[in-house]
């Protein structure tokens, strides 16, 4: 398994020594033995190409830096900015594009960097640029690290860094049978997300000897919520004494985040849904600071990369930009990580066989490896809501048990 740089241990991060500045489209960033520069070094004089007299890797980012998602854009660039800092790999350069608001701008973004000699593409962020992307990048055999999780449009050189339904479901609910919760709930938004957890929780409980006793949705902008949790509350165990126990759920999963999980949480024990005979499960998303204030959301599980982990990105993160990461900028870190490690291997440094390693990768997101459609495999942690903490109850795996599909 490769490690990418700074994610070898889970030892708290070093301190980050340089000050972020303006994005220019198109401009290089360097790692130069450890001291950032955005732009080029004054040392190295010459053409962009060289470095120290040593051939350099270019690879090319493409995020939304203006428009309506641009905040996005920049918060992930730095965390991108991040691993380039902590790759120590003189040989290598990451220069931004913007894909701006469209998917044109996107196929733009990455003619520009193909023309400018990107040997990979890292980025976009969703899933109809990718597309836009693909078209261009595919017949130059440039592989494509995108942030989307949409396995429609994965494989054939586009690789998928956002996080699947099904790996998710499968850690939490493996969790949760393994602690004698085998009947199961499902409470989901009528999104294609929504849609996918719940097939995958149909595909996991196949294997786990556990069963699905009710399945509801709500409308994804929250407008029938109350109506909702009412109608799964009557399955809930204990909520009903006249409806067998074996006909009653003993954990919720819940794929709902931020403001809209809170309020469903707290409308749930309205309904008969108590924390003491329901456990609820979540997905990645759970993973948000201001739900740990959150009485409701007390003593639930979901699957995610490790708090240790996360907490030393964020860390170091904020040591550089004085600000909290969000959700995103830690999957640019890994991406760039990724691609400024490969870039040391050579001349193959970004083909099949090199990505396509089923050992894996290990990031600050945890382990993870591609699987032949292109989506991400990846080692998760269970992780409870304790207090003002998130806590491991279940920790990642070091290294992938099963076979590659």
């Amino acid at each position: 398994m490769v490690f990418l740089a700074g994610c070898q241990s889970r030892q708290a991060p070093k301190d980050v020594f340089y000050q972020p500045q303006a994005v220019q489209q198109g401009q290089p960033r360097y790692a130069n033995n450890g001291q950032f520069q955005n732009g080029k070094p004054s040392q190295f004089p010459g053409d962009v190409q060289s470095y120290a007299g040593q051939q350099t890797t270019m690879a090319g980012i493409l995020l939304p830096l203006s428009g309506q998602s641009q905040a996005l854009g920049k918060a992930m660039l730095d965390g991108a900015t991040l691993a380039v800092f902590e790759s120590n790999n003189p040989g290598f350069t990451l220069t931004p594009y913007d894909t701006g608001s469209s998917d044109a701008g996107a196929q733009t973004a990455a003619r520009k960097a193909l023309a400018d000699g990107a040997k990979i593409l890292i980025g976009p962020i969703f899933a109809s640029n990718v597309r836009a992307v693909k078209t261009v990048a595919q017949p130059q055999n440039v592989p494509v690290l995108s942030f989307s999780n949409d396995r429609t449009i994965g494989g054939n050189g586009v690789y998928l860094m956002g996080y699947q339904p099904q790996t998710q479901v499968d850690r939490v609910l493996q969790h949760a049978t393994s602690n004698g919760l085998n009947r199961i709930g499902i409470l989901a938004p009528d999104s294609p997300f929504g849609m996918q957890v719940v097939q995958a929780a149909q595909n996991a409980v196949k294997n786990l000897g556990a069963k699905i006793i009710a399945i509801q949705y709500f409308k994804a902008d929250g407008s029938n919520i109350n109506d909702a949790a009412k109608a799964i509350g009557r399955l809930a165990a204990g909520a009903d004494s006249s409806v067998a126990e074996d006909q009653t759920y003993q954990a919720l999963l819940l794929p709902a985040a931020g403001a809209q999980l809170r309020t469903i949480a707290a409308l749930l024990p309205y309904f008969n849904v108590s924390s003491q005979r329901v456990k609820l499960l979540g997905v990645s998303s759970w993973y948000d600071r201001s739900l740990l204030a959150d009485n409701y959301l007390q003593g639930s599980w979901f699957a995610g990369a490790s708090p240790l982990q996360k907490d030393a990105f964020r860390n170091k993160y904020m040591a550089a930009f004085a600000r909290q990461p969000q959700a995103l900028e830690s999957l640019a870190y890994d991406a760039t990580a990724l691609a400024a490690t490969l870039a040391k291997t050579g001349t193959e440094a970004f083909s099949t066989t090199q990505l396509n390693n089923p050992n894996g990768f290990g990031g600050v997101e945890g382990i993870f490896r591609f699987r032949n459609d292109g989506s991400a495999d990846r080692g998760l942690a269970v992780i409870e809501i304790r207090g003002n903490t998130f806590y491991e109850v279940n920790p990642p795996p070091s290294v992938f048990t099963t076979a590659q599909y």
